[in-house]
């Protein structure tokens, strides 16, 4: 049998927000409510995108959303270190099992998709932020706990996974639905130095692929999905996806070439989408075709 070998990707954006004091000062913002209302969200967002030369607004701020929705403890930070995992709800996969799906009409999972909502009503481009099992699990369980499930339950981990890929696809549909054109997936915690490259090449093939055929569909040409270049190396390199190339016919940064790819491409993963001044120097934007 060929040996896989996924190449590493070390992440260097992971929990940033892009805020800062001096920014969050100008703005006004007191925190924790900063991150608690879709106003301030708003607020945030846009300072962000004007401050970075950006061509999207990002939201939410953190990876921790979707794990707080499912009755995650999260500590909200400040202006410089944003909401994190405040401490673990679960040490079994029955615990995990016994959370609730995503409710997507209270707390603070409601403000961001009204946040996603006022932005486009402004004319704003806006890229969602989905969260990977791994790194949401890492919200939730000690990883102690996440990776011996994963050696000795697979069984009951495999329908903690369906759990989690069912709330993610609505996180998803719900944010298509407040008109989010872009939409960005990343598991950090999942990376192959952190989970080993025979666990990752499973994982790509039994969770990841599937969940992004799934969100394929759901896109319908309505928006584009950034993928974590971690993420894209996984899939080209267990032979799930294939590079494309989509020609922009000029000389871009990739976060305006990512806003030009809506409707053009399903997926993109060549830059992560925190570098969005990153210049696509030949007009030509790399795309990926799921096989």
């Amino acid at each position: 049998m060929e040996k896989v070998e996924i190449r590493k990707y070390k992440c260097t954006f992971f929990g940033e927000s892009g805020l800062n004091q001096e920014l969050a000062d100008r703005l006004g913002l007191k925190f924790p409510d900063a991150y608690m209302y879709a106003e301030s969200m708003c607020k945030i967002a846009l300072a962000v995108k004007e401050q970075s030369g950006m061509g999207y607004c990002i939201v939410p701020f953190c990876h921790t959303i979707e794990a707080e929705s499912m009755g995650g403890i999260i500590n909200y930070g400040d202006a410089v270190n944003g909401p994190r995992p405040g401490g673990y709800v679960c040490e079994t996969a029955d615990d995990l099992l016994k959370l609730p799906d995503i409710d997507f009409s209270k707390g603070r999972m409601s403000e961001v998709l009204r946040a996603c909502q006022l932005l486009r009503q402004q004319g704003e481009d806006v890229i969602l932020q989905l969260t990977g099992p791994f790194t949401l699990l890492n919200s939730l369980m000690d990883s102690r706990h996440i990776f011996k499930l994963f050696r000795k339950q697979p069984d009951e981990m495999m329908a903690v996974l369906v759990f989690l890929e069912r709330n993610l696809l609505s996180f998803a549909d719900a944010a298509l639905k407040c008109g989010v054109n872009l939409l960005c997936y990343a598991d950090p915690g999942g990376e192959v130095s952190i989970i080993g490259p025979e666990r990752a090449v499973e994982f790509v093939k039994g969770f990841t692929y599937p969940l992004l055929k799934k969100i394929e569909d759901l896109i319908g040409g309505k928006a584009v999905t950034v993928l974590c270049p971690g993420t894209a190396f996984a899939l080209i390199d267990t032979k799930a996806a294939v590079w494309g190339a989509l020609d922009l016919g000029e000389v871009l940064p990739f976060s305006f070439a990512c806003v030009r790819a809506v409707g053009k491409a399903n997926f993109i993963g060549e830059v992560c989408m925190k570098n969005g001044k990153y210049m696509i120097k030949d007009g030509k934007l790399k795309t990926l075709e799921l096989v």
